[in-house]
Order: structure tokens, then C-alpha cells, then sequence
């Protein structure tokens, strides 16, 4: 008799609560306004400072996972135009 093994939850199909997702966009957001809101170094153009706050929301957005990769990469696609 052979036992098959029980399947291991995938990451992608395992369920988290709506608050951790939440609390995560809301920390990518925090940190992209933070990137905003902060005084830009010496030499850096406004438009470099959005571009970088930009990045740090669509990094912590990745990190986490909190929404899809896809469709993280569309909100930083849509955003830029945006952001100017």
C-alpha cells in the first residue's frame, strides 16, 4: 500500500486574512508618499523624486505580495503617466 502524499497549500492559492493585505498596500502607500513628502536630495529633479517614490510603492507592493505581480506592474504602468 502506498500513501500519497497530502499536498502542501501553494503561496499563490493559501488564504491570508484581508487585513494583512490591506495593512500591506497601505504600508506600500505610506512609503511612496513618505518618498514624495521627504525634500528631494541635492541635484535631484522633482520628476527623479516621483519616479523613486514610485519605485519604493511597487517594491513593497512585489515584496509582499499583497496584490498580484501582474497587476502590480499595471499600477506602476498606470501611475507613471500620471506621477508626470
Amino acid at each position: 500500500m502506498s500513501m500519497a502524499p497530502s499536498p502542501l497549500p501553494d503561496s499563490a492559492t493559501a488564504t491570508r486574512p484581508v487585513g494583512a493585505d490591506l495593512l500591506r498596500v497601505a504600508a506600500a502607500c505610506a512609503a511612496g508618499a513618505l518618498l514624495l513628502m521627504l525634500p528631494a536630495p541635492a541635484g535631484m529633479p522633482p520628476a527623479a523624486q516621483r519616479v523613486a517614490a514610485l519605485f519604493a510603492t511597487c517594491l513593497v507592493l512585489w515584496v509582499s505580495e499583497a496584490v498580484p505581480i501582474a497587476v502590480t506592474a499595471l499600477v506602476a504602468v498606470v501611475l507613471q503617466p500620471l506621477l508626470g
